[in-house]
């Protein structure tokens, strides 16, 4: 995680964007999958 991550909401939702584009390619997916298993 960066730096600023616990101070910026900004630097959240771009991590998050990125980990969602990372390990499930679109939010529909990561939501499919935490539907399932409860978790990201």
């Amino acid at each position: 995680m960066p730096p600023e991550f616990t101070e910026s909401a900004s630097a959240q939702i771009a991590w998050g964007i990125a980990y969602i584009d990372r390990y499930h390619e679109t939010p529909c997916n990561a939501w499919s999958y935490w539907e399932g298993t409860g978790s990201y």
